[in-house]
């Protein structure tokens, strides 16, 4: 018995189980898919570097303003901000491949990313937790202070804020400006920076 070209596509579809397109959609490495979830565990002592972005403008800790700020040093290195890193660990964690919970701080003050009940922009901020930040639970105020550290390449670092996912520490394009928060795709922000002991 022979098929017209119209009767055998309708014998084919007739017998398909289950048709399935997959489209592949890769995040970049690191990113936070969603809020972090679970506790966060503070793993050994805070240990000091220095960030700068990768136009080499190092973070300045200015006392009278309270501020961080991207400048461009000249000869030494005595005026860079001198950050406590201090790493955390997850066994629910929501982030892929490299991404590691940290807090930042200066002193006594930590990076804290909120945003004002009037913004829908996520602020940094400098802010003296009474806290000693040792446990984090995802779902506290003290979520504010954890940022998921993510180095590509060799040298390559990002700080992307764990209670809102997709905005990143950032510096401006100008020199002297303060650091911020910002989304991936700001053209006008630097999101990398080289950590330095």
């Amino acid at each position: 018995m022979e098929c017209t070209g119209e009767q055998f596509c309708s014998i084919i579809m007739d017998n398909l189980v289950e048709e399935c397109v997959m489209v592949s959609i890769q995040e970049p490495m690191g990113v936070v898919t969603k809020k972090v979830k679970g506790t966060f565990e503070q793993i050994g002592s805070p240990q000091q570097y220095s960030l700068c972005d990768h136009h080499q403008k190092s973070l300045v800790y200015c006392h009278r303003t309270m501020e961080l700020k991207a400048v461009t040093i000249q000869g030494g290195n005595n005026r860079r901000a001198r950050f406590n890193l201090s790493r955390y660990s997850n066994a629910s964690t929501t982030t892929t491949n490299q991404a590691l919970p940290v807090v930042l701080g200066i002193d006594q003050w930590n990076l804290s990313c909120s945003k004002q009940t009037d913004s829908a922009t996520p602020v940094l901020q400098l802010e003296r937790c009474k806290d000693q930040l040792t446990t984090i639970g995802a779902q506290e105020k003290t979520v504010r202070f954890l940022f998921c550290k993510n180095t590509t390449g060799f040298s390559l670092t990002t700080f992307e804020s764990a209670m809102y996912p997709g905005w990143f520490i950032s510096t401006s394009l100008e020199p002297s400006q303060p650091i911020q928060m910002c989304q991936k795709q700001d053209a006008r922000k630097l999101i990398n920076f080289m950590v330095k002991h």
